[in-house]
């Protein structure tokens, strides 16, 4: 009796090419209705070895094609872990089928889910006992092969991207409206304003090339222990490893993320540093990054806008201080931007990037 073997929801088109940098982010920097910016891949053009031979072109891409990967958040049959939701979304269906490996069966979707990676080797019967000819059984493994769970990038989406510009242009305009003084409280800027903008700031540290600092630090003795094991999956256990922290934080609002944003929260002052649309801040595929400040006290930076950027540091949480930046103080950001990223975010197609990579 022939096996009807379901076919995958997978929406068609929809949540494949997937930002490590937002769009929403980038439009800050865009043009052409904001659907592109000009950018030095620093990556491609830059000579290290001969830093004055460098090709010093500046380009135009669209922000739907830069700092996106494919499918890049989803959880799949592949990954190494899976929330139960997506357990349920990947390997549900197969829940009343007969399965077995090495003549154990695989009774629980958590156990087809850590023997996935053998499936050639699976005996797979139908919920009434048949089993399944070579056809049906490929049908299955294209099943599991093509599902997917794609909660993460729908979160990121509708909880910190949807609402980004509005909010992060309102926050500038208050700013901006308070005395001048470098020290002087923001009195406008509400607690829970500052407490969402430090979310915003640690989800973009999170989310960029460098990567969060107390993560990289974590994961580098966790590397030192797996790699001799297992040299080639490096990059894929870190990759599933963010993957489970962005959605403990995103789906339940916990784990390791959590805990670093209310460390932030009750620890950092946060300062804003302003700049004019003259003299503009520029960014990278790096919009959040970590850094030795003034008398070497370590900053958590975020260049929000072009003409703002706001920094994290120890002090007192109960203040909120601006300072307007000379263009000595924009050119020392600028240039921490270009070291820290790979794929540079510039104002125009004339603009001089090599005076900050040529000392």
């Amino acid at each position: 009796m022939a096996v009807n073997i379901p076919f995958p929801v997978i929406p068609q088109n929809e949540f494949v090419n997937q930002h490590v940098v937002p769009k929403c982010y980038m439009s800050e920097w865009s043009y052409n209705g904001g659907k592109s910016v000009y950018i030095y891949d620093k990556s491609k053009h830059f000579n290290k070895n001969m830093p004055t031979g460098s090709n010093w072109v500046i380009e135009s891409k669209r922000t739907e094609k830069i700092n996106a990967i494919d499918y890049y958040y989803d959880f799949t049959a592949n990954s190494i872990y899976l929330p139960p939701e997506a357990l349920t979304t990947i390997f549900g269906e197969f829940s009343l089928y007969h399965i077995y490996l090495n003549g154990n069966k695989l009774d629980t979707l958590e156990k087809l889910h850590k023997s996935y990676y053998n499936f050639s080797k699976w005996e797979i019967r139908s919920p009434d006992g048949c089993t399944l000819t070579q056809n049906e059984i490929d049908q299955v493994e294209t099943y599991l092969k093509d599902s997917r769970y794609i909660y993460i990038e729908k979160a990121w989406n509708k909880i910190y991207e949807n609402n980004w510009r509005v909010y992060i242009a309102e926050i500038e305009a208050k700013v901006r409206k308070t005395s001048v003084s470098n020290r002087s409280n923001v009195a406008c800027i509400s607690r829970s304003n500052i407490d969402l903008l430090i979310e915003y700031i640690a989800v973009y540290n999170w989310r960029s090339l460098q990567g969060n600092q107390e993560f990289n630090s974590i994961f580098e003795s966790i590397n030192n222990i797996l790699t001799p094991q297992y040299p080639d999956m490096n990059d894929e256990i870190k990759k599933n490893l963010l993957l489970k922290y962005y959605n403990d934080f995103l789906e339940n609002d916990n784990g390791m993320i959590r805990n670093v944003i209310n460390i932030y929260k009750n620890n950092l002052h946060v300062t804003f540093c302003l700049t004019d649309a003259t003299y503009p801040f520029i960014t990278s595929n790096s919009p959040s990054y970590t850094c030795a400040g003034n008398m070497g006290k370590e900053m958590l930076v975020l260049i929000a806008r072009p003409t703002m950027l706001v920094v994290l540091s120890k002090g007192n949480i109960c203040e909120y201080s601006k300072k307007y930046l000379t263009r000595v103080e924009v050119d020392y950001y600028n240039r921490n931007a270009v070291a820290y990223g790979d794929l540079i975010i510039v104002p125009n197609k004339e603009f001089d990037i090599s005076t900050f990579l040529i000392d």
